[in-house]
């Protein structure tokens, strides 16, 4: 489980290619960034050759299954991957890894302790 996990500075924890990554602004069309592999580690999500430091994500959420969508620093991304592609996992590492979401308990639902 991702609570067990055994996270090591600097190493990729999880990846996952063929994602989108897009700017996803409310009332916004949204906007194509970049295509290719999604990755996190303790410091930072990737994707597409963009970094977002994980101590600037505010929330995230999963969308219609396959839709990663987060804020980071006060912009609005959704990374939408293939069939296969699991948001749900990246989700718990930012309520785990040092992000605005783990500090501030802003996700009571996967912050539950067993």
């Amino acid at each position: 489980t991702v609570r067990d996990l055994d996270v090591t500075p600097g190493r990729v924890i999880f990846e996952d290619d063929g994602v989108k990554l897009f700017r996803s602004q409310p009332f916004e069309k949204r906007v194509l960034l970049n295509k290719g592999r999604v990755s996190i580690d303790d410091q930072q999500l990737t994707c597409g050759g963009i970094v977002f430091p994980l101590s600037q994500i505010s929330s995230a959420s999963v969308v219609s299954g396959r839709n990663l969508t987060f804020v980071c620093d006060g912009v609005d991304y959704t990374v939408r991957g293939g069939k296969r592609f699991n948001p749900l996992k990246y989700i718990f590492l930012f309520n785990r890894l040092d992000t605005l979401m783990h500090r501030k308990s802003a996700d009571k639902y996967f912050n539950l302790e067993v």
